[in-house]
């Protein structure tokens, strides 16, 4: 992590986190102990084996569900004086309703709210047109492929100018070269660094982790933790990037970290049977 992350304040701050969930007449416990700090207008990626908890953290982390035990505070939280953080969420699947119009679905946050979309419908063309989506404001996602709908569901969140996003996995369905574009679309959308959008980001895929990301985060097999947290010192994201020795060096990094949770997790099952 560069000096100049650093030196920000923190945007979300999660201390002590337990979840667990019932399971019959026992408790699993899903996260165990885990603290994270996310910096303003930084980008951090969770990785992780599946089933560590790394949805879980993320709900927990946006306010969409409670933890056990812990707590989580966003930046100014405890500042009566300060406009709480505006945060959104953009899920697994893009969950568009596909009887109304891709822009009405940019602007339905307005809608449920009962307030007029009408002010911010130009946002709302100016952010379809940025992610390649002109001309389709008229159209119904019915009609839209599967890379050109998540790029309308990060429309959704974006029109509100969000101070904090949350992703979970939003393009873990999609084929590799749509993922590749739509990776360098979310690096032009959400910026980097002071200015730009502080980003919580889920996947499975380190290659996407170590694009996006000023710090991948790997968690270990469940219950979940923090296993290691890795910084990612690269230049300006662009698609030479990914052909570069920096970035298959820490890539590699991140699987090693990856692996060594699966050893851990392995052994841990041998020693449960034995």
């Amino acid at each position: 992590m560069s000096r100049d992350v650093l030196t920000r304040d923190v945007a979300v701050s999660a201390r002590g986190i337990w979840k667990c969930f019932r399971h019959g007449q026992e408790y699993v416990t899903v996260l165990e102990d885990l603290d994270l700090e996310v910096r303003r207008g930084e980008f951090v990626c969770l990785v992780g084996p599946s089933g560590c908890g790394k949805s879980t953290l993320l709900s927990i982390l946006a306010g969409l569900e409670p933890a056990t035990l812990g707590s989580v505070e966003t930046e100014g939280s405890a500042d009566t004086d300060r406009e709480p953080v505006k945060s959104a969420f953009v899920f697994q699947r893009d969950l568009l309703l596909d009887w109304r119009t891709v822009l009405d679905n940019v602007l339905v946050g307005y809608l449920l709210r009962g307030e007029s979309p009408r002010p911010h419908r130009d946002r709302a063309l100016e952010l379809l047109h940025q992610v390649g989506l002109r001309g389709t404001a008229d159209l119904h996602p019915w009609q839209l492929s599967g890379g050109m709908r998540q790029r309308v569901a990060i429309c959704r969140a974006l029109i509100d100018d969000p101070d904090v996003l949350f992703m979970d996995e939003p393009f873990g369905a999609l084929d590799a070269l749509t993922r590749e574009r739509l990776n360098d679309d979310l690096i032009a959308l959400g910026g980097a660094g002071e200015g730009g959008k502080t980003i919580v980001f889920v996947t499975h895929d380190v290659s996407e982790a170590v694009f996006l990301g000023d710090r991948v985060v790997v968690m270990g097999a469940r219950p979940g933790r923090i296993a290691d947290d890795i910084a990612v010192h690269l230049p300006v994201r662009g698609p030479e990037l990914r052909n570069s020795p920096e970035f298959f060096e820490i890539a590699a990094r991140v699987r090693a970290a990856l692996h060594l949770q699966d050893d851990v997790a392995q052994a841990e099952r041998l020693e449960m049977d034995a």
